[in-house]
């Protein structure tokens, strides 16, 4: 059986592995115990020089080849070990089928397995690799784990030489990152003079001068200042708002809401989220209230609005919304607002009357008292001038009655029943113009009352080209043709000139009656003014102004030639 192993070996071998573990070399005895279970020569992993298996196998060296089995090997009575486990002490490692005691650092070595530090590095054994492979105060120098000694401020070539861990420009610092310090922030030599380096520093409180908002303890630097907030949201909980600690500090910071009554500018300031007129409430307008209730203050200065009952009939108010019908008239609640309100056989009593409660009555009948129009169901109220009752009438002034071609008798008298009246005829007795009629065409079919009916009470009623006659008098007015010069006149609007002149008409009787470079002779006509030499009466003749003895002389130069 021995026999047949190795022939099945030996094909495996020389088929599989030829080019791994084997030289083309004169083929052994199978049977010498230097050639076990390979005709050929091994190539020494270590040397790599042909060697026989059976010394590869002694220097334990080719125990692991697949070219060469545990079947093969034969016996091995010296044998310790066969892998590393087999050691009883993990200071030892299985080398040559004997447990060997791990080689110090700086030994020579070919895998890791054989250093104490498990470490094999250039053929050498060594502590550590990296500064992770040492313990946490230490660092790896020229693969020796080395104690940290460089503090904060000092020189560095590497973190693992700082106690901080970290080496910033050759240099020891606390920090890299805000987030490196805990509950304050990483100070850099931008952020002040002050700092040569990063440290780790406590957090500045508001109104402390900053660069940044990690700066701060609210997290928020603005303007170069710590603040507590820049909006309401930044402040904890539902019970403070953003605001002023002082009226004109520029620096916000978070305020207790404030309670009823207190003082506000909006509605984050109050406890209730209602600021109105400037006071915190319970309400900011009638609607939050509900239906039988009222937002008190509303609208008012210097009032908090709070939600009261809406009052009763003929209770004092301010407006609508405080009384239960929703109206308030003349500062007491009522049931109307106006006459429309009432419909159209009633009208609103106290409208537009102080201390009176307005409420819906029944019109008022012919002669009965009134003192405006919508209490009548005829809805004409005559109320004499300078009182204040009037009667219920058919006409309450002249032009409730145009359209039937009459006036309204009565108007402004008192306890006299207001109806329409024929107008009456030129010639007949009157108070007022608008009782009067007339078909003169120039004044319209319009009469004018002068204590009696007629055409006019001045010219300006007339025609053009005629005048009224007879005003101020006890006759009929009358329109009449302009009077021409030289005939008699009372006034200058009779004469067609317009200047009647010691009851003549004439064409001046003064110079202003004149255009401008003439003047009134004493003739009454407009003459131009007189050369020099010419004839004259008076100074103003004459274009020199200068008028002596009879005659238009030159300019007069000064005093001594008068």
């Amino acid at each position: 059986m021995d026999y047949l192993c190795l022939i099945f070996l030996i094909t495996i071998f020389l088929g599989v592995h030829s080019q791994d573990c084997s030289r083309r070399m004169p083929r052994c005895n199978i049977r010498d115990r230097r050639c076990c279970g390979c005709p050929r020569l091994f190539a020494d992993p270590m040397s790599r020089k042909p060697t026989w298996p059976s010394s590869v196998i002694q220097k334990g060296y080719c125990r692991h080849m697949p070219c060469i089995t545990d079947a093969c090997k034969g016996p091995m009575v010296d044998a310790q070990c066969r892998v590393d486990i087999d050691c009883s002490s993990d200071a030892q490692f299985c080398a040559n089928s004997k447990c060997i005691n791990k080689l110090s650092n700086g030994l020579v070595c070919s895998e890791n397995k054989e250093c104490t530090s498990d470490k094999c590095i250039d053929r050498k054994c060594a502590q550590c690799e990296v500064s992770s492979d040492c313990p946490g105060n230490q660092m790896c120098d020229r693969q020796e784990c080395s104690p940290i000694v460089e503090a904060v401020g000092f020189k560095c070539e590497m973190n693992e030489m700082c106690e901080s861990g970290i080496c910033i420009d050759s240099m020891c610092v606390d920090c890299a990152f805000d987030e490196d310090c805990e509950g304050g922030f990483c100070a850099t030599p931008q952020d002040g003079k002050e700092y040569n380096y990063n440290q780790c520093t406590m957090k500045r409180s508001i109104e402390a001068i900053c660069t940044r908002d990690q700066m701060c303890v609210s997290g928020k630097c603005i303007g170069n200042v710590c603040i507590d907030c820049i909006n309401d949201e930044d402040c904890a909980g539902d019970q403070s708002f953003c605001g002023e600690r002082m009226k004109g500090n520029p620096f916000k910071t978070c305020l207790d809401k404030k309670d009823f009554g207190n003082g506000c500018s909006r509605d984050q300031e109050c406890t209730s989220n209602k600021c109105g007129e400037g006071l915190c409430g319970n309400c900011l307008n009638d609607e939050e209230c509900g239906d039988a209730m009222y937002c008190e203050g509303f609208g008012q200065p210097g009032v908090p609005n709070d939600c009261k009952p809406k009052h009763e009939f003929g209770t004092e108010c301010i407006r609508n919304a405080e009384c239960t019908s929703n109206k308030c008239g003349e500062g007491l609640c009522g049931n109307c607002l106006n006459d429309e309100e009432c419909g159209a056989a009633m009208y609103c009593e106290g409208f537009g009357q102080p201390d009176v409660v307005n409420d819906c009555k029944i019109k008022h009948s012919i002669a009965e008292i009134c003192t405006r129009n919508a209490m009548c169901t005829s809805e004409k109220c005559g109320i004499p001038p300078g009182d204040g009752l009037g009667i219920c009438g058919y006409c309450a002034e002249d032009r409730d009655c145009e359209e039937k071609g009459a006036f309204c008798k009565g108007l402004k008298k008192r306890n006299v029943v207001n109806e329409c009246a024929k107008k009456i005829k030129k010639g007949g007795g009157c108070e007022r113009s608008e009782q009067c009629t007339n078909s003169n065409s120039s004044s319209g079919g319009r009469g004018y009352c002068d204590t009696v009916c007629g055409d006019c009470i001045m010219s300006d009623h007339c025609e053009g080209g005629s005048h009224c006659r007879g005003s101020g008098s006890t006759i009929t007015n009358e329109c009449e043709p302009d009077v021409k010069n030289n005939n008699w006149c009372e006034e200058d609007t009779w004469c067609a000139s317009g200047h009647c002149v010691m009851n003549l008409c004439r064409v001046c009787g003064e110079d202003a009656h004149c255009a401008e470079g003439k003047i009134c002779s004493p003739e009454f006509k407009c003459k131009r003014l007189q050369s020099r030499g010419k004839p004259c009466y008076r100074n103003e003749e004459c274009k020199s102004n200068n008028c002596d003895k009879g005659t238009c002389k030159g300019k007069l130069r000064n005093k001594l030639d008068i």
